[in-house]
């Protein structure tokens, strides 16, 4: 038997962080990644200097943890591109019935059509609906009347 430790798995990200040395002898940080079969650089204005001091160690990881940010809200956005949602105007133009009815198109497509996949639209619309949450114009005018009348919608008093 070998003593050999099993390499864990390390998860493949579709946007990688690295770093280009400049000139200066600082770093600059930028996003690699491939989109449309093309690989495209992102380059995020943010550098990191060489670490001479603690508060060049402070700067640096205050730099980093910024550019892991930027980073995790470009794989939101690559994501969301390739899963059909609009990352303009912050709105979905799809349907989330019909989103859930597309997964299940697809994950039935790939198992090859033998797995079926039991969902009623309908009885899914029904159920949002009896869970529907208030929007926040709808709360703010809840408040409103709440400083007018002092009483809240549909609340007895005792």
């Amino acid at each position: 038997m070998s003593n050999r430790k099993k390499a864990t798995a390390k998860a493949k990200e579709p946007i990688k962080l690295r770093t280009k040395k400049l000139a200066n002898g600082n770093q600059s940080i930028y996003l690699d990644y491939y989109k449309d079969g093309q690989r495209q650089y992102e380059f995020l204005k943010l550098y990191l200097v060489p670490e001479q001091t603690p508060i060049d160690k402070s700067t640096n990881a205050q730099t980093l943890e910024l550019a892991n940010a930027v980073k995790a809200q470009k794989i939101v956005e690559l994501q969301n591109t390739t899963h059909g949602f609009s990352v303009k105007g912050g709105r979905s133009k799809m349907n989330v019935l019909d989103y859930i009815q597309d997964i299940a198109d697809r994950k039935r497509i790939k198992a090859g059509g033998g797995k079926l996949t039991f969902f009623d639209k309908g009885e899914l619309n029904r159920w949002l609906l009896s869970h529907r949450v208030k929007t926040s114009a709808e709360i703010e005018k809840e408040a409103a009347n709440y400083i007018v009348t002092g009483k809240r919608k549909g609340a007895t008093h005792v």
